[in-house]
């Protein structure tokens, strides 16, 4: 009896190598390829004190690949330089936006002292306030917050105006304290950023809808030397709030620290990069060679932070980020941004907000994939 080949699929034939091997280094280099340019992530978490602690290190989940996997897609432009192109659309050096729930975009143009409301889709709708001390007038604005009833409220100091969907002027509070931004609002509390005078630092606190303190946020961040109590100084730190947490990126090193609203500090989040802490010059004035955050958490869940660098001896060589974190604050990579661009606000649909200056002012609205 003549013996029969085994044809199963265990066997291979001289005809049949000869064609898998090429397939097989090909496969080969493709699997390289792939983790070269995407890796697990590198870190660890840690618990001390009660306080988890994420520590990222390295380029991220997605490394060199991060472009590929997250996507900024451009949807709306607002802004103009020509003659014929409509008055409200040619911005000041200066402007500040926020957005609500629906997508109406606020836009405050300090240099030209005017408050405008735009819909989702970059229609006008109305223009309000002037230059001047008054009722629905403006002077130095820090800062303007979209309520969720359609209207707006701007930050001058002690003074909060609060206008309408329409853009009419109801009322103006003033508040015990000055306060650098918004952080949260009801119908009868002020969730607010405080400014500190005499040292860099943040604090927050609490006011009634009239005006009055009503408790002190029980953590106060400070750094970097005693100097005169008659100077506020404000570097850009901020504490957001993310699904009944508060988040704050920390102005002089790279840590995102995380809070119960009650002031319990919950998690840290860190990267193994150096961030240089403000220089004193001149014995009163900051200079920032790098900045971490703010930061804000998104709708799925992940953490983003804001990052500029700037090459040593070189201020004016800057580069620019957007680290993104899973939800589980494990570190995805580093979004490179224009230098003439910077991040001014992101809505609850995932949509990101640029302030572009580059060739003239202009907001750009991104939506944001995450493949």
């Amino acid at each position: 009896m003549k013996s029969t080949p085994n044809t199963g699929t265990t066997g291979m034939g001289k005809a049949d190598r000869s064609v898998a091997w090429p397939l097989l280094f090909l496969m080969f280099l493709m699997s390289s390829s792939i983790s070269g340019s995407e890796q697990k992530w590198d870190g660890q978490t840690k618990v001390v004190d009660g306080v988890t602690i994420i520590e990222n290190r390295g380029p991220g989940i997605f490394g060199k690949s991060v472009g590929d996997k997250i996507k900024l897609i451009e949807v709306l432009s607002l802004g103009a330089d020509a003659d014929n192109d409509p008055e409200y659309l040619i911005f000041g050096q200066h402007i500040m936006m926020d957005v609500d729930r629906d997508g109406n975009m606020f836009v405050l143009d300090v240099q030209n002292s005017r408050l405008m409301k735009f819909d989702r889709e970059g229609r006008f709708l109305w223009k309000a306030g002037r230059r001047g001390q008054g009722p629905g007038e403006m002077e130095y604005p820090s800062t303007l917050k979209a309520l969720e009833n359609g209207g707006v409220v701007l930050v001058e100091g002690t003074k909060l105006q609060y206008f309408d969907r329409d853009g009419i002027f109801l009322n103006m509070v003033t508040l015990s304290k000055p306060i650098k931004s918004i952080i949260s609002m009801t119908k009868d509390e002020i969730f607010a950023n405080m400014v500190i005078r005499g040292q860099p630092g943040l604090s927050a606190a609490t006011f009634s809808a009239s005006g009055e303190l009503i408790n002190n946020f029980p953590v106060e961040y400070h750094y970097g030397p005693k100097l005169s109590p008659r100077l506020v100084y404000d570097l850009g730190a901020a504490f957001v709030l993310g699904e009944g947490r508060l988040f704050l990126s920390l102005p002089d090193k790279y840590e995102i620290q995380v809070y119960s609203m009650e002031g319990q500090l919950l998690k840290k989040v860190t990267r193994d990069i150096r961030v240089r802490p403000p220089v004193l010059e001149e014995g009163y004035r900051f200079l920032m060679r790098d900045r971490s955050g703010p930061c804000q958490l998104i709708s799925n869940g992940f953490l983003v932070n804001r990052l500029l660098l700037s090459a040593e001896g070189e201020e004016s060589t800057e580069k620019k980020f957007i680290d993104f974190f899973n939800d589980k604050f494990e570190f995805l990579g580093s979004y490179p941004i224009r230098n003439t661009a910077y991040l001014a606000k992101i809505d609850g649909h995932n949509n990101f907000y640029f302030v572009q200056s580059d060739p003239y002012l202009k907001i750009v609205k991104y939506a944001l994939k995450i493949q």
